[in-house]
C-alpha cells in the first residue's frame, strides 16, 4: 500500500525547482552578455591614455606639432577615437558604438 497523496506535491515541487533553476541559469548567460558589453569602451580608454602618453613623449623630444597631429591623427586640437559597428551590408548605415574625445592641453 503506497501513500499516493504525496506524489503530487512532491511532483510539483521537482518541476518548480527544475525551473528555478533553468530561469537562474538563463539571467546568468544574459547578465554576462550585458557585462561584456557594458565595459565596451574601457579599451578604447586605455588606447586614448596610451596616445597620449606618446604625444607627451614626442612633445617633449621638441618634434614639430605637424608631425605630431599627422602621427596620432589628431583635428582641431583633440584625440579622438571613435568605434563603429561593422555592417554586413553595403547599403547599411554604422553606428557609433563608443567615441573619446580628449582635448590637448596647450604647453
Amino acid at each position: 500500500m503506497r501513500n499516493k497523496k504525496g506524489d503530487v506535491p512532491i511532483t510539483i515541487l521537482v518541476i518548480g525547482v527544475v525551473v528555478i533553476c533553468g530561469l537562474a541559469i538563463l539571467s546568468f548567460i544574459a547578465s554576462s552578455f550585458y557585462f561584456e558589453q557594458s565595459f565596451y569602451g574601457l579599451s578604447k580608454m586605455e588606447q586614448l591614455n596610451s596616445q597620449v602618453d606618446e604625444y607627451y613623449f614626442y612633445l617633449n623630444q621638441n618634434l614639430s606639432s605637424d608631425k605630431i597631429n599627422s602621427l596620432f591623427n589628431i583635428s582641431n586640437n583633440n584625440f579622438i577615437i571613435e568605434e563603429r559597428t561593422s555592417n554586413l551590408f553595403p547599403w547599411s548605415q554604422s553606428t557609433k558604438l563608443f567615441s573619446v574625445q580628449f582635448p590637448i592641453p596647450h604647453k
